[in-house]
């Protein structure tokens, strides 16, 4: 996602283009863990319990989303990932 970020195609493109890959990488998940038989229950109500607060921040992101503001989105966007990465290093455990 930070290469894609970092192409010169239109924040709405990437935008849009991400969500597909998160969600197409969720269903593919949710398929093998289903055929393996590794989805237990418990995670699927925790999951089904979540679609609501997901399908929210979706909508509120969507009505924020402003592609002409596209200095600002790569910045939030760069902010996320690199929190995101940090917070998975070792030393915060």
């Amino acid at each position: 996602i930070l290469l894609y970020m970092a192409s010169p195609h239109p924040p709405s493109v990437i935008r849009a283009n991400t969500f597909l890959y998160l969600y197409l990488t969720d269903v593919l998940m949710i398929a093998v863990l289903s055929l393996s038989g590794h989805l237990v229950a418990s995670a699927a109500v925790i999951g089904v319990l979540l679609i609501p607060p997901y399908m929210i921040g979706n909508l509120i992101g969507a009505r924020v989303f402003r592609p002409e503001a596209e200095r600002i989105f790569r910045g939030v966007a760069y902010t996320i990932i690199a929190a995101s990465a940090l917070s998975g290093l070792p030393f915060f455990d």
